[in-house]
């Protein structure tokens, strides 16, 4: 048996997986086994936890819903196994709601928006003909005018944004959970902030034909001592002037059972033809 890697599936809390070969993030396309078929496999992201201690990054909890409504608790070394495949955790990131209005509460836009964000990294999206350049802050403070985070828990999650308008820095500024910046008579609202987590899909190919192997394996060893060899030789010889009938048994495995069934045949002839 051997494992091959098919690609990575990034879903949010409430997305759901059908096995559709589209949602995986690699382009042009993920790897498909060249023999067998493409993982079968349909759940619903029901929950997602990042941990974290201080500066320390402690853990990720995941709960899946499966297409029967059963329900998996996932860890970092605990992956969802089903249909020979392992649904491993690798990251997570953040997905807020944002919504952009005018200075009259109008709404111009609003999209969940998946940033690749953490652990310092910086991400971009687009919204209402605006680009938005972001970085993350899990425990945000303004410490002497910089802006930082106190630890890497979700204590006061801030987004700082860089917004751009055909090329040029319109205006800087945060929005933090369930807040808002306002810029160039508009207004960003961060409505709700959801998180998404990141799959490495692994297939296990060969199981299949490694089971079939084994059952005839099986089989055939059975058959051998069932059904085991037996033999039995006779040879006419002249022995002190007498023609005499040697018989020889040979069999493999069982000797004392192979001398039990050749006394019991010769005896049995015996009594048969001489009546005794």
């Amino acid at each position: 048996m051997y494992t091959q890697f098919i690609g990575y599936l990034d879903l949010a809390e409430g997305e759901t997986f059908q096995g559709e070969i589209e949602s995986y993030v690699q382009k042009p396309a993920p790897t498909m086994p060249k023999i067998g078929y493409p993982p079968r496999a349909a759940f619903t992201v029901k929950s997602i936890e990042p941990l974290a201690s201080g500066f320390t990054e402690t853990g990720l909890k995941v709960q899946l819903v499966d297409g029967k409504g059963r329900t998996h608790d996932l860890e970092i070394n605990q992956p969802y196994v089903t249909d020979n495949c392992n649904f491993v955790l690798k990251n997570v990131g953040m997905v807020p709601l944002f919504v952009l209005k005018d200075m009259t509460g109008k709404e111009i836009d609003g999209a969940y928006v998946k940033l690749n964000v953490l652990k310092g990294q910086q991400d971009r999206f687009s919204l209402g003909g605006f680009e938005f350049r972001t970085k993350f802050y899990p425990d945000y403070i303004l410490d002497e005018g910089k802006h930082t985070t106190r630890s890497m828990e979700f204590n006061n999650p801030t987004f700082l944004l860089s917004v751009e308008r055909d090329g040029k820095k319109v205006a800087e500024g945060t929005v933090p959970r369930n807040g808002a910046m306002v810029f160039a008579g508009h207004r960003l609202e961060m409505q709700e902030l959801r998180y998404w987590v990141r799959f490495s899909v692994i297939k296990e190919l060969g199981v299949p034909i490694i089971y079939a192997g084994f059952a005839i394996a099986s089989l055939a060893v059975a058959w051998r001592f069932l059904l085991y060899r037996r033999e039995i030789v006779g040879a006419v010889r002249e022995i002190e002037g007498e023609q005499r009938f040697v018989v020889a048994a040979r069999s493999e495995f069982y000797k004392s059972l192979a001398e039990k069934e050749f006394t019991q045949l010769f005896d049995k002839l015996f009594h048969q033809r001489t009546g005794v």
